[in-house]
C-alpha cells in the first residue's frame, strides 16, 4: 500500500470500511484471537521512515488488525457503558476486556485510548463520557489529565433537562425561577401566581400549558424537604372556569407521583432517564386531561371501554400471536378453542368453558356438528387492555410508534397507581390481576420491556433514545388532540389516533434519515455548554481528536500526508454497515415493506433463502443412487445398506471419488435444511428433528452426531418413497425436504416477478436431449390426508379460482415452467435456482448504498438508498433464476406395488380388461431369463404406482395407449434401458388396459408367491361346493375381478400375515372393514359367496386368479 499521495488516504479509508463491514457481518469467534503484531509494529515505530516502510510492506495486514482491535474495543465499550448506567459514582469495579492483546493496546497506544473515548461518546454521549472520566483510578483507558475531573463538585448523575422543548426555552426558564422562589414564598402573592398572571396577560400560555411547565420545573428542580405548599395552593385555587373536576384529579395525581419519588442521589442514570420520560407523559396528561392518558391516571376503570392505542386488536389476537400456528374454532355455545399440529381435529372432547361441556373437536379432520372454524387468526377488535407476561417484543412488529404509545400508556398507569389505593384497585381490574399489590411490579416490568424494545429497534444510545422520545412527547403535547378526548370508543378512532401519532410526532423524529443528527443536536442544546467546556478543559487537544475536528486553516500544510495522519485515519469512528443496522433502518418506516417489495421478500425469507440451492445437491445424490442401485433391491436391503457401502460396492471405481463428493454435499444440505420439514405426515411432527431443529435420524431426538446424515446412514433415508406407515417414514424425508425447498424458491421468485405460487404447472421437463414433450407436473398428495379434508381443500382452491377474473386465470394459472428432476443435468438446475448468501449477495449492495461520509466526523450512518438496493437486489437474484416445477421420481423397491395399493387403485384410474391367455403365454415364453422378468415387474410396478398417485382418470388417460409409449414418453425411461427389458409381443400388443392382468399373470408364473406371507390359519382348502360356486360366479362375470382381486390380495398380504383374527369370521365382512372402496355399494359384491371364511382367504385368491 502506498503513502505517496492523498489518494492513498482515500484508498486506505475505503478498504478499512470494507474490512470493518465484513467483520460486522461475521461472528465474534472469527474475530477474536486475530494477529495484532503488524499493527503493534506500525503503531510503535518511533521513526516515521520505519512506520512508512511497515505500511508499504504490510498495509493490508495492518488495516486488518486495526479493524479487529476496533471491533473488540467497540464491544468492550458497550459493557463499560452498561456498567456506568447501572452503578453509582463510587463504584469503580469496571468489567475487564476479554482480549488480552487489546487490553495491552489500551495501556500502550495513545490512538487506541482516544478511540475508546470516541466510542464512549458515540455510544452513550458526552454525559456518559463525563461519567466515565470522573471515576477515580478506574480504567486502563483513562488518560492521566482526565483525573482533574475527579475533584469537581456537583456533577452528580448528569442527565439532560428536556422540558424546555415543550413551549420554548424562555417560558420554561421563567417557570423554573418561579418554582424556586415559591419554595421560600407563600401566601396570595407567591411567585407562581405572579408568573401565571404574567403568562395570561401576554397570551403566551393557557392554564393547562402553564400547569405543565410548572410540573416540569417541579420535577427538575425539586430537592428533599422542599415546601410545596405554595404549589399545591396555586393548583387548588385555579378558577373552576378553567378546568373541571377531572382536570384537577389528573393534576393532583401527577403531583403526588412526583412527590413520592426518592432522592436523586439514590438513583442511577438509567433510572433517572426513565423517570424523566414518565414525568413527561404525566405533563402531557396534565395539559390534555381529557386525553386517554389523563383518564388512565384519574379514572382507570374507563380503560375497559376504550380501544387503547398500541394494544392488540383483541385478547384473541394476543393469544394467537403467543400460541403460533394453531387453528381456532368455536363450540356451539360460542366459546373459542384451538387445534394444533395440522389445525384440523383428530379427536373429540368437551368444551372446558365453565358450565358449557359442549362436544368439540372431531375425527379424521372433520369437525363435530355445531362447531365453527374461525381460521388461523381472528380479525375481531375488542375494547380493553390486552397484555400479559407472554407478551414479547416481537408483538410490536418493529414499529417504533407502537412501542412509544405503549410506553406512554404504561407510564400513565404507573402515575395513576401511585396516586391512591382506589386507582390501584381499578387498575387491577383493568389488567386482570387478582391483587392490587401486583400492579406496580407488573407495570414496571412492561415499561422496561417497552424501553428495551425501542432501544433495540432504533439502535440509539439510551440518552439519544430518551431525547427522541421527549421530542415526540413535546410534539404531541403541542397538537390539537380535542378530536380524541374521551378516549377511542371505536376501533376506527384508535386507528386514526395511531396514524395521527405516527405521522405527526413519531416519524419526524425516528423515521427521518437525519434522525440521529436531529436528536443529537436537540440533546446538546438542552445540555448546554457546561459539559462540553468541562471535557475540553480536561482533555485539552485530545478533545479535538475525539471530535475529529478538521484542521484549522493555519494548521494545514501542503506537504504529503504524514504517518501520523494515517494513524488518525485508521482510528476514526465509523459505524459499521451491518445486516442488523440495515434491518433496523428498513423497519423504522412501516411503508418500506410496501415500497420496496424485493427487500421485504429477502428479509422475510432470509433464514431459508441460502438453503434453496441445496435442491441441486439432493437431486445430484439421488441421481447417483438411481443410476447404481439394482432394480431388485428390496426395502429391507435399503434399510441395511449405508451410503458408504453403496459407493464402495456398487459405484464404478473411477467414479467413487466423485460419488463421495456428491455424498458430502448431500449430507451438508440435508443437515442444514431438514429443520424446514415440520411434519412428515399430515398431523404427525417430524420424528427426525429435535426441538432445536437438529437432525437425529435415530428417532431418539437426542441431537448427537451419530444422528446426523452421514456416510454410515442407510440409503432408505435418501431414496424418495411415499407409502403409509410409521416404518416408511424414512422414504418421506427427501420428498418433504425437496417440497419445502421448492415452495420457498417459488414463493420468493413469485414475489419478485409477480408469477403465481403454483406447483401444478404445465411444464416441459429437461431431459438429456432437452426435446421431450410437455407433461403436467402434479403435486404429491400428502399421506394421511383423508378424503373429507382433501375435498374441503379442493373446494377452497376451486373457490379461489372462481373468484378471480377470467383473464387472470388464463394468464396466471398455467404458466409454462420447466420441470426438473434427478434426470435433469445438475448444472442446469443450479443455473435456475436462487443463489443467495448474505455476505456476497446482500451486504456488498447494502454497503454501496449506505449514506455515510468518508471525512472526519462523518462516519455515522444516515440511512440507505433503499430504491437502489431494491433494484440491484432484484437483478442479482433474478439473473438466471426462475420458478421451479420439481418432479420427484419415487424409487420403486421390488414388490412394492403390494404396499402402494397400485393394483387396487389401478382400475379406478384406467379401465382394465382381461389379457388373452395366448398372448400371456407368448410373453412368458419371450422373457427368457429370471432377471429380465424381475426388471419388467419393477417397471410395471412403477407404471401402476405413478398412474395411481398422479391422480389420472379414465377421461384423462387413454386405456388403449401402448404400454411402451407410456413408459418412454411419460415415465421418461431411457430407450436403451427399456430395450434391455422389452420383448416383441409386449411392445406390440400390451396397452394400459392390460396392466393389471399382465402383472398378475407374470406374478403367478414366477417363482415368488405373492401371498407367501399369509399365515397358515388362513390357508384352509375350499370345500367342494364352495369351490364350484366360486368358479361359477367368477367365470360368468358375476364378480368384477379387476376390482375385487387387488382388494383381496392387499387384504391378504397386509392383514393376514399373522393369525390375529378369528379364522371362522366372514371374509366379506372383514373386506368391507379394511377396504377404502365402499364394496357394499357395488352391485356385484353381493355375488361373492357369504359362506367364505377368513380361513379360506388364500385359496379364494388362488381360485379367482386361476379362473
Amino acid at each position: 500500500m502506498s503513502v505517496k499521495n492523498d489518494e492513498g488516504q482515500e484508498v486506505t479509508e475505503l478498504y478499512l470500511g470494507i474490512v470493518e463491514d465484513y467483520y460486522a457481518t461475521q461472528s465474534v469467534e472469527m474475530i477474536k484471537g486475530s494477529d495484532l503484531q503488524c499493527m503493534y509494529e506500525y503503531l510503535t515505530a518511533e521513526v516515521s521512515d520505519n512506520a512508512s516502510r511497515v505500511l508499504r510492506e504490510k498495509g493490508i495486514d495492518v488495516i486488518d488488525s486495526v479493524v479487529c482491535a476496533r471491533y473488540v474495543i467497540r464491544d468492550y465499550v458497550r459493557d463499560v457503558c452498561s456498567f456506568l448506567s447501572t452503578s453509582l459514582e463510587n463504584d469503580t469495579d469496571f468489567p475487564r476486556c476479554t482480549d488480552d492483546s487489546v487490553a495491552t493496546l489500551l495501556c500502550e497506544c495513545d490512538e487506541a485510548v482516544v478511540y475508546f473515548m470516541k466510542v464512549v461518546r458515540e455510544v452513550a454521549g458526552n454525559d456518559m463520557l463525563v461519567e466515565y472520566l470522573k471515576r477515580p483510578n478506574g480504567h486502563p483507558a483513562l488518560p492521566s489529565n482526565a483525573r482533574l475531573l475527579c475533584n469537581r463538585k456537583g456533577l452528580g448523575c448528569m442527565v439532560v433537562d428536556p422540558f424546555c422543548t415543550m413551549h420554548g426555552r424562555s417560558s420554561y426558564i421563567s417557570a423554573c425561577e418561579a418554582y424556586k422562589l415559591s419554595i421560600f414564598q407563600n401566601g396570595p402573592e407567591c411567585s407562581i401566581r405572579a408568573w401565571h398572571q404574567k403568562m395570561q396577560q401576554s397570551n403566551t400560555l393557557n392554564t393547562h400549558q402553564a400547569v405543565g411547565l410548572i410540573f416540569g420545573a417541579f420535577f427538575t428542580q425539586r430537592s428533599c424537604g422542599d415546601d410545596t405548599t405554595s404549589l399545591e395552593s396555586w393548583i387548588s385555587s385555579l378558577s373552576p372556569s378553567h378546568q373541571n373536576s377531572s382536570d384537577l384529579s389528573v393534576w393532583r395525581g401527577v403531583l403526588r407521583w412526583i412527590q413520592s419519588l426518592p432522592p436523586r442521589v439514590d438513583r442511577n442514570k438509567r433510572e433517572l432517564l426513565v423517570e424523566q420520560l414518565i414525568a413527561h407523559v404525566g405533563i402531557l396528561a396534565v395539559e390534555h386531561p381529557q386525553f386517554y392518558l389523563g383518564m388512565a391516571i384519574h379514572n382507570p376503570s374507563e380503560l375497559k371501554n376504550m380501544y387503547l392505542p398500541s394494544m392488540p386488536r383483541s385478547e384473541m389476537e394476543m393469544l394467537t400471536s403467543a400460541m403460533g400456528y394453531v387453528g381456532w374454532y368455536k363450540c356451539r355455545n360460542g366459546h373459542p378453542y384451538t387445534v394444533g399440529e395440522c389445525t384440523f381435529p383428530m379427536e373429540k372432547t368437551r368444551c372446558s368453558a365453565p358450565g358449557c361441556g359442549a362436544l368439540i373437536g372431531g375425527t379424521n379432520h372433520t369437525s363435530v356438528t355445531g362447531t365453527t372454524r374461525l381460521g388461523i387468526g381472528i380479525d375481531h377488535a375488542e375494547p380493553g387492555y390486552f397484555t400479559d407476561d407472554t407478551l414479547k417484543s416481537s408483538t410490536y412488529k418493529n414499529s417504533i410508534a407502537t412501542m412509544a404509545m405503549r410506553f406512554m400508556l404504561h407510564a400513565a398507569m404507573i402515575i395513576g397507581a401511585s396516586s391512591s389505593q382506589f386507582t390501584q384497585r381499578q387498575l387491577a381490574v383493568v389488567m386482570k390481576l387478582s391483587q392490587p399489590k401486583d400492579i406496580m411490579p407488573a407495570l414496571w416490568k412492561r415499561l422496561k420491556l417497552d424501553f428495551r424494545s425501542m432501544k433495540s429497534c432504533t439502535s440509539f444510545t439510551e440518552e439519544d433514545l430518551c431525547m427522541g422520545l421527549h421530542m415526540v412527547f413535546s410534539s404531541l403535547c403541542n397538537r390539537d388532540l380535542s378530536a380524541f378526548y374521551g378516549g377511542p370508543k371505536t376501533n376506527g378512532v384508535r386507528v386514526q389516533l395511531e396514524n395521527f401519532f405516527q405521522a405527526t410526532s413519531s416519524d419526524p423524529v425516528f423515521a427521518s434519515t437525519q434522525s440521529r443528527e436531529i436528536v443529537r443536536k436537540a440533546r446538546e442544546e438542552n445540555t448546554g455548554a457546561v459539559t462540553v467546556l468541562m471535557l475540553a478543559d480536561s482533555l485539552g487537544r485530545s478533545w479535538s481528536r475525539i471530535l475529529e475536528s478538521p484542521l484549522a486553516e493555519s494548521d494545514k500544510t501542503d506537504h504529503l500526508p504524514t504517518v501520523q495522519s494515517y494513524r488518525e485515519l485508521m482510528w476514526r469512528v465509523r459505524e459499521p454497515v451491518s445486516f442488523e443496522s440495515f434491518t433496523r433502518w428498513f423497519r423504522l418506516r412501516s411503508r418500506n415493506a410496501v415500497d420496496f417489495p424485493v427487500i421485504e421478500a429477502v428479509l422475510s425469507n432470509e433464514a431459508t433463502l441460502p438453503l434453496v440451492e441445496h435442491i441441486a445437491d439432493i437431486l445430484a445424490w439421488q441421481s447417483f443412487l438411481f443410476s447404481v442401485l439394482p432394480s431388485t433391491i428390496t426395502r429391507d436391503q435399503a434399510s441395511m445398506w449405508s451410503n458408504s457401502y453403496v459407493i464402495d460396492t456398487l459405484a464404478p471405481a473411477d467414479k467413487r471419488d466423485q460419488a463421495r463428493g456428491l455424498l458430502s454435499a448431500f449430507c451438508t444440505a440435508f443437515n442444514k435444511s431438514f429443520h424446514l420439514v415440520k411434519f412428515l405426515y399430515e398431523c404427525n411432527p417430524n420424528p427426525f428433528i429435535t426441538e432445536d431443529g437438529v437432525v437425529d435420524l435415530t428417532g431418539g431426538k437426542r441431537g448427537e452426531l451419530d444422528g446426523l446424515m452421514g456416510e454410515k446412514t442407510t440409503i432408505n433415508f435418501s431414496l424418495p418413497t411415499a407409502f403409509h406407515g410409521e416404518t416408511e417414514a424414512a422414504g418421506l424425508c427427501t420428498i418433504r425436504l425437496l417440497t419445502a425447498l421448492q415452495d420457498c424458491h417459488n414463493r420468493i421468485v413469485a414475489s419478485l416477478t409477480a408469477l403465481p405460487e403454483k406447483s401444478n404447472l404445465v411444464a416441459e421437463e429437461e431431459s438429456h436431449d432437452m426435446l421431450e414433450k410437455p407433461v403436467r407436473a402434479v403435486p404429491l398428495r400428502r399421506p394421511g390426508m383423508t378424503p373429507s379434508l382433501r375435498q374441503q381443500r379442493d373446494q377452497e382452491q376451486q373457490q379461489e379460482i372462481s373468484d378471480r377474473p377470467e383473464n387472470e386465470i388464463q394468464l396466471n394459472e398455467m404458466p409454462r415452467v420447466p420441470v426438473v428432476s434427478h434426470r435433469t443435468p445438475i448444472p442446469i438446475i443450479r443455473h435456475r435456482l436462487l443463489r443467495y448468501d448474505r455476505l456476497t449477495t446482500l451486504m456488498p449492495i447494502v454497503s454501496a448504498a449506505a449514506h455515510q461520509g468518508l471525512g472526519p466526523g462523518g462516519g455515522h450512518l444516515k440511512g440507505f438508498n433503499f430504491q437502489r438496493i431494491d433494484s440491484e437486489l432484484k437483478e442479482a437474484l433474478l439473473t438466471s433464476s426462475s420458478p421451479l416445477a420439481l418432479h420427484i421420481h419415487q424409487f420403486q423397491f421390488a414388490g412394492e406395488v403390494r404396499k402402494s395399493g397400485g393394483l387396487r387403485g389401478l382400475a379406478a384410474k384406467v379401465k382394465q380388461v382381461p389379457l388373452p391367455a395366448a398372448l400371456a403365454d407368448q410373453i412368458w415364453a419371450e422373457l427368457d431369463t429370471q432377471t429380465r422378468l424381475a426388471r419388467l415387474q419393477v417397471v410395471l410396478e412403477e407404471c401402476m404406482t405413478f398412474i395411481v398417485q398422479t391422480g389420472g382418470s379414465t377421461q384423462s388417460l387413454d386405456e388403449g395407449m401402448l404400454l411402451e409409449s407410456y413408459i418412454l414418453e411419460v415415465l421418461l425411461m431411457r430407450p436403451g434401458k427399456w430395450e434391455e427389458i422389452r420383448c416383441p409381443s409386449l411392445a406390440q400388443h400390451i396397452r394400459l388396459c392390460h396392466l393389471q392382468s399382465l402383472y398378475v399373470s407374470l406374478e403367478s408364473q414366477g417363482d415368488d408367491d405373492p401371498l407367501s406371507t399369509v399365515a397358515l390359519a388362513y390357508r384352509a382348502p375350499l370345500p367342494e361346493d364352495m369351490l364350484l360356486e366360486l368358479q361359477r360366479v367368477t367365470s360368468t362375470g358375476a364378480i368384477d375381478t379387476f376390482v375385487f382381486l387387488p382388494i383381496l390380495r392387499e387384504f391378504c398380504t397386509e392383514q393376514l400375515s399373522s393369525a390375529a383374527w378369528s379364522e371362522d369370521a366372514v371374509l366379506k365382512e372383514y373386506l368391507t372393514y379394511s377396504s377404502e372402496v365402499d364394496l357394499e355399494s357395488l352391485s356385484w359384491f353381493e355375488n361373492v359367496p357369504d359362506s367364505l371364511m377368513l380361513k379360506h382367504a388364500y385359496w379364494t385368491y388362488r381360485t379367482i386368479s386361476d379362473v
